[in-house]
């Protein structure tokens, strides 16, 4: 059963969570540390532009954050102030 009414974390409960969010934070990304590094490399050696995507988002109670991520997409090169949009492809199979 999941309990929908339950109060927020006030007090004592609210420091030991941020407590224990920071301390798993820490020693995950020390962990996984050689595995960004190899796909920050892998992002560089494979197009030009930026490694990392960054993007304001809205997280809880409206308040804005800025996100990070790896980019997984090649940056758009402007032709006369226009940038080109995704477009439907067709393929043509061998018959």
């Amino acid at each position: 059963m999941i309990t929908l009414s339950e109060t927020p974390l006030i007090g004592m409960r609210l420091l030991l969570k941020a407590l224990e969010d920071k301390v798993l934070s820490i020693i995950i990304l020390t962990l996984i540390c050689p595995i960004l590094l190899l796909v920050a490399i892998a992002v560089k050696l494979d197009s030009p532009g930026p490694i990392f995507f960054r993007q304001n988002r809205a997280g809880w109670s409206g308040k804005t954050f800025r996100i990070w991520k790896f980019r997984s997409m090649y940056v758009h090169q402007e032709e006369a102030g226009k940038i080109k949009q995704a477009e439907k492809m067709t393929v043509e199979l061998p018959a």
